[in-house]
């Protein structure tokens, strides 16, 4: 039997405590959140690191400081990598609902930080600031 149907499973116990998650209640969230996606590289290696906005600066035309809500560990990841062997951002993409901005170049990470740890959902925030080559 193939079925293309969106189903969303739920113990008996817990039916009717939780609203249900139609795509009207998620529209209203779309617009709600500025999410980033930072394309990250290391010699040849990528790494994508995806998150909500939690502040952002331009410093000047050549550098942006972004603070982004992250996984613990995906943080702790460009930390390390970072103190290894350094960083580079190739893109930097914004997205407000179905409108996006992105910033396109080569951009050294410098100043990493690991700051407002949630320990209970394993999220912190994760600072960077990009500087243009």
């Amino acid at each position: 039997m193939i079925d293309n149907s969106d189903r969303l499973l739920m113990s008996d116990d817990i039916k009717g405590m939780i609203p249900e998650l139609e795509s009207e209640t998620l529209n209203v969230y779309n617009d709600s959140f500025v999410v980033a996606t930072l394309d990250l590289s290391v010699d040849e290696s990528t790494d994508i690191i995806v998150g909500s906005v939690a502040g952002i600066s331009f410093e000047s035309s050549a550098e942006i400081k972004l603070d982004v809500r992250v996984n613990i560990d995906e943080a702790f990841r460009v930390i390390k990598k970072y103190k290894t062997a350094g960083l580079s951002c190739r893109m930097l993409y914004m997205y407000l609902g179905d409108d996006e901005l992105f910033f396109e170049g080569l951009y050294g990470i410098s100043c990493p930080k690991m700051m407002d740890f949630d320990h209970q959902n394993k999220m912190c925030t994760l600072g960077v600031d990009l500087i243009k080559f």
